[in-house]
C-alpha cells in the first residue's frame, strides 16, 4: 500500500504546500487509510477526486497547483495539518484505530483507548 498520499509538496507560486498524491497531482488524498484517519481530524469536510473540499459553509478547490477557497474555514490549511499529523503518527492504517461505544457516546481512538489520541463522534 502506498503511504505517500499525504506527502507534502510545494505549491507553485505561493510557498504553501499541498498533500501530494503518488502520481504528483495535488489533490486530496486517495489512500483509503489516509482518508479514514483524515476524516476523524476533519469533521464535516467532504472531498472528491476532482479537487473539491467542502463543508456546509466553506469550500476549497485545488487545480494545477493553485488553491481557491471561500468561507470561514481554511480547509486547505486544515487538510495540510491533518496530513502532517497522519504522517507524523506513522501513517496509521484503518486497523490501527478502535471505537468505544458507551451510553454517553462514541469515541474513536488511535492505538489504545485513553491514549490521548481520540475523537468524539
Amino acid at each position: 500500500m502506498d503511504r505517500s498520499a499525504c506527502r507534502s509538496g510545494a505549491q507553485a507560486g505561493s510557498g504553501r504546500g499541498f498533500p501530494e498524491a503518488p502520481r504528483g497531482h495535488r489533490e486530496p488524498p486517495t489512500d483509503f487509510h489516509a482518508r479514514f484517519a483524515l476524516g476523524l481530524r476533519l469533521p464535516g469536510v467532504h472531498w472528491d477526486s476532482e479537487g473539491w473540499l467542502a463543508t456546509t459553509d466553506s469550500w476549497a478547490y485545488v487545480r494545477d497547483g493553485a488553491v481557491h477557497q471561500w468561507g470561514p474555514r481554511d480547509l486547505f490549511t486544515e487538510l495540510e495539518r491533518a496530513c502532517r499529523w497522519w504522517r507524523e503518527s506513522g501513517s496509521p492504517e484503518l486497523y490501527d484505530f478502535g471505537l468505544t461505544v458507551t451510553a454517553g457516546g462514541q469515541t474513536a481512538w488511535l492505538g489504545t483507548p485513553g491514549s490521548g489520541r481520540s475523537w468524539d463522534l
